[in-house]
């Protein structure tokens, strides 16, 4: 087998020329390796949007119902602290139109962006858009907690009860808590749907009429209606 031994360099031309070429090796090499990175983060871009529109999305549809349901609640509270007030001792089991909305504010497709850096990849006026409406889900589930809590108590109402040692300033308290929770979650949805257009995500007429039907529009006569799931 024969070797052949490298040719040297005569002239510096030529030793330039040699550089050259490793030089343009390592730079097509990094160019190429660069293209498929960028190939992979634009990939992940486009399912990461998706995945986060989809998660607003569905965060719109709870933000929706609440806004809904506002003036119905705060009717239907204003009626109770009325009703509370005049009763004697013994109150008489009433049914009340109030509802306190329970969702699940689902936040794992924005957890996974941030583990996976996708998000370092966003633009900072998208990142910001993104970030504005994920910071409500957490405010939300905490106020619709205590508004459960609230709920929970104003359910007794519903039995005929002695208003003495107390109860009845209590129960006036719940009233007070409740409403006040009424209006914070439908203010912050109001917040969240703009941060959510933001982004792009905007409910379709089809997904309001639906929430409607189930919840009961703003205009409506407030009377009771199913929970919404």
């Amino acid at each position: 087998m024969e070797v052949r031994k490298p040719k040297p360099v005569h002239s510096w031309g030529d030793l330039i020329g040699e550089i050259g070429v490793i030089v343009l090796g390592v730079l097509i090499a990094l160019a190429a390796e660069q293209a498929v990175e960028l190939v992979h983060w634009n990939h992940q871009l486009i399912e990461t949007r998706k995945a986060l529109r989809e998660e607003i999305n569905t965060g719109a549809g709870h933000a929706y119902s609440h806004r809904a349901i506002y003036d119905c609640n705060a009717k239907a509270l204003r009626k109770l602290r009325e009703e509370l007030l005049k009763s004697g001792p013994a109150w008489k089991a009433r049914p009340s139109a109030y509802e306190a909305l329970l969702f699940t504010w689902d936040t794992s497709a924005w957890r996974t962006a941030q583990a996976s850096g996708t998000l370092g990849h966003m633009t900072p006026t998208e990142l910001n858009g993104y970030a504005s409406a994920y910071q409500f889900p957490p405010l939300f589930e905490a106020q619709e907690a205590k508004d459960q809590d609230d709920a929970a108590q104003l359910d007794l109402l519903a039995y005929d009860l002695n208003l003495g040692d107390g109860m009845r300033g209590r129960m006036l308290e719940a009233v007070n808590r409740a409403e006040r929770q009424n209006w914070l979650l439908a203010l912050g949805t109001k917040q969240f749907l703009e941060s959510a257009a933001a982004v792009g995500v905007t409910l379709s007429d089809t997904d309001k009429k639906k929430i409607d039907a189930q919840i009961g529009a703003p205009d409506t006569d407030c009377s009771v209606r199913a929970k919404a799931e």
